[in-house]
């Protein structure tokens, strides 16, 4: 004989075979979200699906709602009451209910019970006010079946006080937790928590980490508030969760890198939650030690935004009043976040940050003069004045050094590296990158590895040796998609981009800029966002795309290393479509910068076809094909686009008629042993 049984509770017999009952599948993706790419949740399963969007307007909400489970089921029970009503307009509002639900058929139906006085964005709005707003007045509904509380209330019931107890406590997690923290926060043991899970109180993955349903934690938080235990518990899991992250500072730094940065990652709601309280209530100590750690962290998983804002609230909790002297820790949050604000392309108070090194040189506080000293030599990276960077530069170096820290004496040589690559200190510049790399494969830190062979790459770019400096940033893209995806994999993906087009494979170089957008789309990368579509520019130019190409304006904030990348792609665009004075402007803006920042020739190089075709216009086709002639001394690999633009193309032979094939010949052997150096001081005088 065989039984199919539905229960709560295991029988625990040896006989019976579990089949987990999951919730109906729903999308928790916003229906908005470009391109239609949806996380499908079921019960504690994810995976993810590819949706077509069909023509025709309103259809979009209607393709993509209907074939989830969750949706179809609480329409079917909708419509029972309101026979007429449309998942259409009412999208966002179904969906935002099937995700609070997480898929659960009683929930959904409890929902859905309300529209014989609300709409359904009113119903969605409720559900977050309160757990008893789920419920109905049905008479033929079991009572067991009336409200979700009354659903939880029986199973609460079925639990042992110790079980209770613990599945309370449990409330203060957010968004699943392991084995070892539901240990020290709510004092479970793992018989306790495989009670919860037989009795479906608790779910478990694969991969043994924790998730109870959020309406299930909601209704344990009423009762660990009930009984007067929030406090002390919240305090347990504040002091977990900040240790958690101070005790990863060292594996974020070396070989435990992906494992300790995806730890952090799946805990981060714990940790959101665990510092709010720890700010809250001034606990300054956990706060200091968590803070190197998790702003690392930011920056190694492309999360500065999130981790920035969660410092910006405790910078404003911590700041002084008018009068008092502000607290060591409050300096130390906000410098981290000046730090985070320059690689966020936002602006830095760098003044601030001057007045908190005088504190810290006062108290004698090594770490965080360096810390300070730090963020001074970024943002004197964008300034003018050279000589004050490469000093500031050298003393964060120094200062690194003094204190022994390898993670951040590989950073200070990074930083180093490119001060006197713009300096001019090129030999110098590729030292401090090379004894960066061999620091950073020694501590097994592939973020940062990567970082410094994409620096290394982009040194060997800008002064011409393109072979090997693709060789560097294929390194350094194996590393990123090995260990995880940043801010840098787009600026590289974008240089190999580059490098396509320079080579005249224009589609290559299309659809690499695509998958460059496609991972900054949702990103706070806007320098790198620039440097993509610069690049797509060049690509559109070639075709005759000119009008297209001018769309991507100059911009007065922009860091120099993406400037260039504009300004030349606008000298093209305005190049190919003939507006010379602006084409003209566009080349000197251009010009300038490669001489000012002496380590990009190769950029004086990419200007020479553009001068000629301008001087060509001027009727000075002598020194335009000169000028043509220099090119072809340029590095190889910089200059096969030539050959496949058109205009170029008809420019040649124009010339080549006007001065005849001797003639030709001639000016375009001067131009070969012409000086680069001086073609480009001339054309700067004009």
């Amino acid at each position: 004989m065989k039984l199919l049984v539905t229960s709560r509770e295991r029988l625990n017999l040896q006989e019976e075979w579990v089949i987990a009952v999951e919730g109906l599948a729903f999308p928790s993706a916003n229906l908005t979200r470009h391109p239609p790419l949806y996380e499908v949740e079921r019960g504690s399963n994810t995976r993810q699906t590819s949706l077509s969007r069909p023509a025709g307007e309103g259809s979009d909400a209607r393709v993509l709602l209907d074939s989830y489970s969750a949706v179809q089921l609480f329409v079917q029970r909708a419509r029972q009451i309101q026979a007429n009503l449309s998942l259409e307009p009412n999208a966002e509002a179904v969906l935002t209910i099937c995700r609070y639900v997480e898929g659960m058929p009683l929930g959904l139906e409890l929902a859905a019970s309300w529209l014989r006085v609300m709409s359904c964005a009113q119903i969605a709005v409720e559900l977050e006010h309160s757990l008893d707003f789920l419920a109905t007045s049905a008479r033929n509904a079991p009572e067991r079946h009336r409200s979700l509380r009354a659903v939880f209330d029986h199973s609460r019931k079925l639990l042992t006080p110790d079980e209770q107890a613990v599945f309370r406590k449990l409330a203060v997690f957010r968004s699943g937790f392991e084995r070892e923290a539901a240990e020290q926060v709510a004092n479970a043991s793992l018989r306790t928590l495989a009670a919860l899970i037989d009795k479906s109180l608790l779910r478990v993955n694969a991969a043994g980490r924790y998730d109870p349903h959020e309406l299930v934690r909601q209704y344990a938080e009423q009762q660990l508030d009930a009984e007067g235990e929030s406090a002390i518990t919240q305090a347990a899991h504040s002091a977990y969760y900040l240790a958690f992250v101070a005790q990863r500072d060292a594996d974020v730094k070396g070989r435990r890198q992906a494992a300790a940065l995806n730890e952090i990652s799946v805990n981060f709601e714990n940790i959101r939650t665990a510092w709010q309280w720890a700010q809250d209530h001034h606990q300054y100590s956990a706060i200091s030690l968590a803070v190197n750690c998790l702003i690392n962290f930011g920056e190694m998983k492309s999360s500065l935004p999130d981790v920035l804002s969660i410092l910006q609230k405790t910078r404003s909790a911590f700041a002084p009043a008018e009068g008092e002297s502000p607290h060591p820790v409050w300096e130390q949050v906000v410098v981290r976040c000046e730090w985070a604000n320059f690689h966020l392309t936002r602006r830095v108070d760098h003044v601030l940050v001057e007045t908190i090194l005088g504190h810290v040189r006062t108290r004698g506080d090594g770490e965080e003069v360096a810390w300070c000293v730090w963020v001074l030599a970024d943002h004197a990276r964008l300034g003018a004045d050279r000589a004050r960077h490469v000093r500031i530069a050298e003393e964060s170096l120094a200062l690194r050094r003094a204190l022994g820290d390898e993670f951040y004496i590989a950073h200070a040589l990074n930083g180093l590296s490119t001060t006197y690559e713009g300096d001019g200190q090129r030999v110098r510049a590729l030292e401090c990158a090379r004894e960066c790399v061999a620091i950073r494969r020694t501590l097994g830190e592939m973020h940062g590895l990567s970082w410094t062979l994409s620096n290394l790459g982009r040194q060997l770019m800008l002064h011409g040796s393109l072979n090997e400096a693709e060789t560097y940033y294929d390194q350094a893209i194996t590393l990123q998609e090995a260990y995880g995806k940043s801010q840098l994999y787009v600026g590289l993906i974008t240089a190999k981009a580059a490098f396509a087009f320079w080579r005249g494979e224009f589609e290559a170089a299309a659809r690499m800029v695509a998958v460059a957008l496609d991972f900054a789309r949702d990103q706070d990368f806007a320098g790198a966002r620039t440097l993509g579509l610069a690049v797509l520019s060049f690509v559109q130019s070639m075709t005759g795309n000119y009008v297209h190409s001018q769309e991507l304006r100059q911009s007065t904030d922009l860091d120099p290393n993406v400037k260039i990348w504009v300004d030349w792609g606008l000298a093209l665009a305005n190049c190919g479509s003939g507006n010379d004075p602006a084409a003209e402007q566009s080349l000197q803006f251009t010009l300038r910068s490669a001489i000012h920042n002496s380590r990009w020739p190769t950029f004086q190089w990419l200007c020479l076809p553009l001068a000629g075709i301008l001087a060509a216009r001027r009727d000075d086709s002598q020194h335009a094909v000169e000028l043509l002639g220099l090119t072809s001394t340029a590095p190889q690999g910089l200059m096969g686009w030539l050959d496949k633009w058109p205009l170029l193309t008809r420019l040649r032979a124009d010339l080549e008629t006007e001065l005849g094939v001797e003639g030709y010949a001639a000016a375009w052997a001067r131009g070969r042993t012409l000086s680069l150096e001086h073609v480009v001081a001339a054309a700067l005088e004009k």
